[in-house]
């Protein structure tokens, strides 16, 4: 599992992200400031790195939460982007992301919980949230994994006990 997983995720992050504008009958937009933050979200992280994680943590978790920043701390980022509407993009680990829900959808906020402490509250409209429909959650995606987890536990009980045979000289 993990290695379609890591194979899946290696093959998408190579991929160049392309614009294309209905108006222009299908050809892809050749230079556009977006362009140029997706070939370099953060300060930490190049596109392949950030797509391959974001990849992965689609398949794993069914969600991908990016917090558009409107300001950099960076100063080189904050004068590359300027009069640009996002300076960053930081993936947040899905398992740290705590949806709150508002009066309506646009109101929604998104608390980043670390060991039981709300480290960030970041409103809707600066995050970007990716999700494989769950029919039971309006909130949260459903991991493409949940779906096999009983297969891979047959496997891993199955390993187990070849193991424990093998052990015990086929008693």
């Amino acid at each position: 599992v993990y290695s379609c997983v890591t194979e899946k995720a290696t093959s998408f992050a190579p991929l160049k992200p392309q614009i294309i504008r209905p108006s222009a009958q299908g050809a892809p937009v050749r230079d556009h400031r977006m362009l140029d933050l997706l070939e370099d979200p953060n300060p930490e992280q190049d596109s392949a790195e950030f797509l391959e994680q974001a990849a992965t943590w689609y398949d794993v978790a069914g969600n991908v939460y990016i917090h558009a920043v409107r300001q950099s701390a960076d100063l080189r980022r904050r004068n590359r982007f300027a009069n640009f509407p996002v300076q960053e993009l930081q993936a947040i680990r899905p398992d740290y992301v705590r949806i709150v829900p508002g009066a309506h959808r646009a109101l929604d906020v998104f608390e980043v919980v670390i060991e039981g402490v709300v480290r960030q509250r970041i409103p809707r409209s600066q995050m970007i949230h990716i999700h494989e429909p769950k029919i039971a959650n309006d909130f949260y995606g459903l991991p493409k994994l949940a779906t096999i987890v009983r297969e891979v536990s047959i496997d891993l009980l199955m390993a187990d006990f070849e193991l424990a045979f093998y052990r015990n000289a086929g008693v």
